[in-house]
């Protein structure tokens, strides 16, 4: 490594990426989570981004702001972090309802897979057999099939507040992992697009 930060000497960039990998080369036996909280506050703090709005595309866990399972995903750490964003988060999930999405098929089982490289998987957040979330069905009557729609959670006197609903899943068959809200009844998201018989 520094070879390549004496080659780079006059690269300002090249040194502060060098820099960022190797810090992460050097994390050891630290969770996905923490990997992901170390990088995005240092990377805060680097570029100097308290008077900036930052946005990041996270998957589904990521964006949760309150811990699940027991443990904190990454926005719920930048929340209770020493960066000064306890109240200034937004978290937007998707869920996707008798839909589509397209997945590495090296990924799948044989009999599953339907192209070389991906596979066109069908995924419902109303499968009872493999993943259910409680209070879906709220979204499946406000909503019109074939249509995308942008549902706040946190307005007042929301049916979701202190409430399981869109908080809990119910698998049979469990596929993934099962997600349980730790903190009941705290926001965990602002936002939901709920996406209906996407293709």
């Amino acid at each position: 490594m520094n070879l390549l930060k004496t080659a780079f000497a006059n690269s300002a960039d090249t040194l502060t990426m060098l820099d960022h990998l190797q810090a992460n080369l050097e994390y050891e036996k630290i969770g996905r989570e923490e990997i992901l909280f170390r990088n995005f506050h240092a990377l805060y703090e680097q570029h100097n981004l308290r008077a900036e709005k930052v946005y990041g595309y996270f998957e589904l866990f990521h964006v949760f702001q309150y811990r699940v399972n027991g443990k904190h995903p990454l926005a719920s750490k930048i929340r209770e972090s020493d960066l000064g964003l306890l109240e200034k988060i937004l978290s937007v999930n998707f869920m996707m309802n008798e839909s589509y999405m397209v997945m590495p098929s090296r990924g799948l089982p044989e009999f599953m897979r339907t192209g070389s490289v991906n596979s066109k998987m069908p995924i419902s957040a109303d499968n009872m057999l493999f993943m259910h979330i409680y209070g879906v069905k709220d979204f499946k009557r406000t909503t019109p099939e074939n249509h995308k729609s942008l549902i706040k959670l946190d307005v007042e006197a929301s049916p979701y507040e202190c409430s399981s609903r869109m908080n809990s899943t119910i698998q049979i068959l469990p596929v993934a992992d099962k997600m349980e809200m730790t903190d009941e009844g705290e926001p965990y998201v602002q936002y939901t697009v709920f996406i209906r018989n996407s293709d």
